[in-house]
């Protein structure tokens, strides 16, 4: 019986878009200032059709990563049994700084001036701008444990067999000083009393630091098999299947992104048909203030742990002294993978403005409420898409799925040593082929 205990930190600094160019706007002419020093530079400017200058909208996105890792596990060779026992602790720091569009962005567009964006820019009469304001650091904490039981059992000189159970527990994502937003609809936070209705803090009723519940559901059970079905050492077949689960923000709505854009603590006022040399008119939103119209990325509040299913058959044969021809297939499935979806989609109703205000038309009258909501663009009854949330905000939900797989012809020298062991007790398992290759291929007979 071997016992083994381990322990690391891992530190990584990551510096990425630091601006070079700290040419003011003001001193291009603009009567606004920019809102993070470490990034003053000019404003990014769109001319759709044609070219963009400036710095870029983002940036810099300077992150500092500390990663302490404990675990443990249990070896033990019993008979025709090797039984491994494991468990594991990680916790994660993250502070990062991630300027957004700080010297302000504009972009120039056919309308409204004349149908040609250059000609709109010549004119300086933008369609769109926006400036990021507030508080661009942020502190994130994440942890998760796992445990794990394997046993690998040589039923016989022929046969092998792999199979065990994974555990995982990661617990959401939290922001050092709460800043964080949920969206549900139709609840006003007592956290932020003057945030717009249905967006919610942690602290209000229901909504965790983490903003969702912990999933703790996460087994992942794992089996494989190699057999040699002649019993000459010239044939092998191995098969695995195994799932895999997967960090809450692996893909679209990595852990930086609610903290990030949590109004009020970061502000991104939209104005359409700005002054290009003054676009907010000499008033600037007060600081801490709920700027509209606004974006927020944000989680889903039922979001649930995605995971893979794995699964690979491989045959094997082995031609003279040192070739080996191999024919395989490796299949996969995503199950509950995020992505983004438009919580809040603009509904157009016509005859009215984006006020809801009633728009005058081409001969002076006004349309009726009644008229014109039965205008309203709807989905048919009969429609299987998902109904949209009324939110500000564009959750990542749990809603996609993957089905990729695929079947490979290889020859190859034989190996001069056995392949690695890579089984269930990884730290960090990739696919089920990982545990067709720890099982130990039958013997050979002399």
């Amino acid at each position: 019986m071997i016992g083994v205990a381990r322990f690391s930190v891992l530190r990584n600094k990551f510096l990425y878009r630091e601006p070079t160019n700290h040419t003011t706007p003001q001193s291009l002419g603009f009567q606004y200032s920019p809102s993070l020093d470490a990034a003053i530079g000019p404003p990014f400017i769109q001319v759709n059709g044609y070219t963009t200058v400036g710095d870029p909208i983002t940036g810099p996105r300077n992150t500092y990563e500390d990663a302490f890792d404990y675990s443990a596990s249990l070896s033990w060779v019993h008979g025709r049994h090797d039984v491994k026992f494991g468990r594991g602790y990680q916790h994660l720091h993250i502070n990062v700084l991630l300027g957004i569009a700080t010297n302000g962005f504009f972009v120039f567009a056919l309308f409204p001036v004349v149908p040609n964006a250059f000609a709109s820019f010549l004119f300086g009469q933008p369609v769109f701008f926006l400036q990021g304001r507030g508080d661009f650091s942020r502190g994130i904490n994440g942890q998760s444990l796992n445990a794990y039981a394997q046993d690998t059992f040589k039923v016989s000189p022929r046969l092998t067999l792999n199979y065990g159970l994974r555990y995982q527990l990661p617990f959401p994502y939290t922001e050092i000083k709460n800043r964080q937003t949920l969206w549900i609809p139709g609840r006003q936070s007592t956290v932020l009393p003057k945030a717009p209705a249905g967006l919610l803090y942690p602290g209000d009723r229901g909504v965790p630091a983490g903003l969702i519940p912990t999933f703790k559901k996460g087994f992942a059970p794992r089996i494989g098999i190699a057999w040699d079905p002649t019993d000459s050492a010239k044939w092998l077949v191995t098969s695995a299947y195994g799932i895999f689960y997967e960090p809450y923000y692996t893909g679209q709505g990595g852990p930086l992104q609610p903290p990030i854009s949590a109004p009020p603590y970061l502000q991104t006022d939209q104005i359409s048909l700005p002054n290009f040399s003054d676009p907010y008119n000499g008033n600037p939103p007060a600081p801490g203030a709920f700027a509209t119209p606004l974006t927020n990325l944000t989680l889903a509040s039922y979001l649930a742990l995605p995971y893979p299913q794995d699964w690979d058959i491989n045959l094997q044969r082995s031609i003279g002294a040192d070739m080996l021809l191999e024919v395989g297939y490796v299949g996969t499935k995503g199950t509950k993978l995020p992505r983004f979806v438009e919580g809040n989609p603009a509904v157009y109703i016509p005859g009215f403005d984006s006020k809801g205000q009633p728009a005058p038309t081409a001969h002076g009258s006004t349309p009726t409420p009644s008229s014109a909501l039965s205008k309203t663009l709807t989905r048919p009854s009969n429609s299987s898409a998902p109904r949209a949330v009324t939110s500000p905000s564009v959750p990542a939900t749990p809603i996609g799925t993957s089905r990729p797989s695929r079947i490979s012809i290889r020859q190859s020298r034989k190996p001069s040593s056995s392949a690695p062991n890579c089984s269930t007790s990884s730290t960090t398992p990739t696919s089920a082929c990982q545990i067709a290759t720890s099982v130990p291929q039958p013997s050979t007979r002399s």
